[in-house]
């Protein structure tokens, strides 16, 4: 059984937490970076601390007195030597203090940098006895995996005072990497891991961004408590904007702060918060201030906070968004999902996940789960186990609550026999059904898998309707259809676990960009809605293996829907990609998913300016047309794209000895306009 946390719970702990004292201070103080001619220069290479470096005076640290230190490339200073000319983690997955983090260290902007090019760090000192300071620069080093974007920043260390002063020209958010380059902390940490002290926000608790910005740490001094700003999602069945009745706060919602540029989600409790020094704040509801998939948010106005805290220690704890429901009931709804290749014969595991999840916004108490495989599917494990088995029938009793913004996840992991006949489909289907259902038409999932069909680790594709539902790259539609279904594919093929996956699909104008609802995801996610069509799928800490280590668990998948705002013409068509990345690794690209309508005359005469022969074609393709500086694309029936090329002449010849027997589709693009489209047989 899910619990429901006291609210009251969280304010207790939140109050304890920021009055206790501390032998630093953390305040801020104005920008005033030192300027001098720099002669020392620290060439490093990445991930890595340099030799040992004399600080020129001695310096206390948590009581302990130094002379030397260690300077990272990843913007942190450790005064423990021992470390000198070897490996300096960049891997920021914990927040102070933490034993795993680098010890006896300085954090000036603790994240993954790469000075590729030299010299980017500096270091002096300045002044004279006894009121010197030892100075370390990083003069625009770039971010890792993020192309463009450089971090500059000083830090001070001050002789006698001991005082620490962090002065940061630019950290600016990486566009390209959401994920884990964005995340960094600014903070010092003592020499067991058992003390630390962090700017407000900034100890890998969010992503964060800054421009001429200081701070100050003061030994043996109280620390400016840090604001909070918390409240809950509440379901408010009266639309009153007060919890009572059957209200209770949701879990697993989004919120955001300060332009889509830091966001969190409700916990278990239903409950938010970020933490931040005084100033000025605006807080929203994931971006979205009406038609929400599930409902509308009465309260606040224009479903935002906006704050000025201007006292330290200031906890804004009534920030309650009040969601009042389209409908009141309870609507289980089921998906299931593919997680990989199909594949016949033992030894070839296959992999796919059925989704249940709260559609309304009353709790579901209690709910089965039936799948039903053909007699060709072995199924020889699920996670978790099923409670009966029926001939070919699996069923799973669930006693636990599922409120909105829950997913429960049924892994399945099966294998095919070798009998059965690759290009074929096998499908499976599942239902769900639960007392007090308000709506049963989402209630039964079924998908279809074609047998060794072709394979990406990376992709999005299209649901299609039935009488053969399954995953495409390319559909024909009507055009008057409300609702579509996309599921999105990430796998890690690189060389050891990815901690962050953050996957960005920034939506075609044809759709409402409000509509957009998490339909299932394989690992817990959150989906943040700026509004403004720009849809991020974030898995932080989601720890998935290399595809070398585990392939089926190096596979993630998220499934969503959304409402169209429009109706399409023949002709017309829409084309939806995303981009995946992997920690602090370019983005990967998918492909396209495609829906389109027809012209009335069919595929095969939607432009007679194409002709191509041989058709059957064996090695050769010739193709004729009056277009030149044109580009062919030919893909296969499930959309996948199998050879392009440019075409430069009226008629021109395609090698096609390399593209496998089968039916594929002939496609002319000209000025980003598909101009003409024909059926192609490939027969060798």
């Amino acid at each position: 059984m899910k619990k429901i946390l006291p609210f009251l719970v969280l304010l207790l702990l939140l109050s304890k937490a920021v009055s206790a004292q501390t032998p630093y201070g953390v305040y801020q103080v104005n920008f005033a970076p030192e300027e001098f001619v720099e002669t020392n220069f620290v060439s490093l290479p990445d991930d890595r601390y340099s030799d040992s470096i004399q600080i020129g005076f001695p310096f206390v640290f948590f009581g302990q007195s130094y002379n030397s230190l260690l300077i990272s490339s990843n913007g942190y200073v450790r005064f423990d030597i021992s470390y000198a000319n070897s490996f300096s983690d960049f891997s920021v997955t914990q927040s102070l203090p933490d034993d795993n983090a680098p010890l006896s260290s300085i954090f000036l902007s603790w994240f993954d940098l790469i000075p590729i090019s030299q010299p980017l760090i500096s270091y002096a000192t300045l002044g004279n006895a006894p009121n010197r300071i030892f100075v370390v620069n990083y003069n625009d080093v770039p971010y890792f995996g993020c192309t463009g974007t450089v971090y500059k920043g000083q830090l001070k260390l001050y002789e006698g005072s001991n005082n620490i002063e962090m002065h940061i020209t630019d950290k600016p958010f990486c566009e390209v990497n959401s994920g884990w380059t964005n995340f960094a902390i600014e903070g010092i940490q003592n020499a067991n891991g058992t003390e630390a002290y962090h700017v407000p926000g900034r100890n890998n608790n969010g992503v964060w961004q800054t421009s001429n910005d200081a701070w100050k740490f003061d030994p043996d001094t109280i620390s400016a408590e840090a604001c909070f700003m918390t409240g809950r999602v509440i379901a408010d069945f009266n639309g009153n904007c007060i919890v009572d009745g059957n209200d209770y706060a949701l879990p697993g919602q989004v919120v955001i702060r300060d332009g889509n540029q830091v966001f969190t989600s409700t916990n278990q409790a239903g409950v938010y918060s970020f933490e931040a020094d005084t100033g000025v704040y605006q807080i929203g509801f994931n971006g979205l201030t009406a038609n929400l998939p599930f409902g509308t948010v009465n309260c606040p106005q224009n479903a935002t906070f906006n704050l000025n805290l201007s006292e330290a220690g200031t906890i804004a704890d009534s920030l309650d968004f009040f969601i009042f429901p389209d409908s009141t009931c309870a609507d289980p709804q089921i998906h299931i999902s593919p997680m990989g290749p199909f594949r016949r014969c033992a030894g070839n595991d296959n992999h796919q996940a059925i989704f249940v999840t709260n559609h309304g916004l009353l709790p579901i108490e209690n709910y089965s789960v039936s799948l039903t495989l053909p007699d060709s599917l072995y199924l020889y494990n699920t996670e978790p186990a099923f409670s009966s088995q029926e001939g070919n029938t699996y069923t799973w009793n669930f006693n636990d609550t599922l409120v909105f913004g829950e997913i429960t996840a049924i892994h399945l992991y099966d294998s095919l026999s070798c009998f059965t006949t690759d290009g074929t489909f096998k499908c499976i289907a599942a239902t769900v059904s639960s007392s007090g259902d308000c709506n049963t038409n989402n209630n039964i999932s079924e998908i279809c898998q074609i047998i060794n069909g072709s394979y990406d680790p990376n992709h999005i594709q299209l649901l299609t309707t039935p009488p053969t539902p399954q995953y495409v790259y390319t559909m024909e539609v009507e055009g008057t259809e409300q609702w579509y279904t996309y599921r999105i594919q990430f796998q890690n093929t690189g060389t050891a676990p990815a901690q962050t996956v953050v996957v960005t699909d920034i939506l075609p104008s044809f759709f409402d960009y409000s509509t957009a609802e998490l339909l299932g995801a394989s690992h817990e996610c959150m989906l943040v809605n700026t509004g403004d069509g720009t849809l991020k799928f974030v898995h932080y800490f989601i720890n998935l293996p290399d595809s070398s280590e585990n392939f089926a668990e190096s596979i993630g998948t998220v499934i969503f829907k959304v409402k169209t705002n429009q109706v399409l013409l023949p002709g017309q068509e829409i084309a939806n990609l995303a981009s995946i990345v992997f920690d602090v690794n370019e983005p990967v690209i998918t492909n396209n998913a495609i829906f389109e309508v027809p012209l009335p005359n069919g595929i095969n005469t939607i432009n007679p300016r194409m002709d191509i022969y041989p058709n059957p074609a064996d090695r050769t393709l010739t193709v004729s047309s009056e277009f030149s500086n044109a580009t062919l694309q030919i893909t296969d029936l499930s959309g996948r794209i199998v050879k392009v090329e440019t075409i430069n002449n009226i008629q021109q010849t395609i090698e096609t000895a390399n593209i496998s027997a089968g039916v594929y589709l002939v496609e002319l693009i000209y000025n980003n306009v598909k101009v003409a489209t024909q059926k192609l047989v490939v027969s060798h």
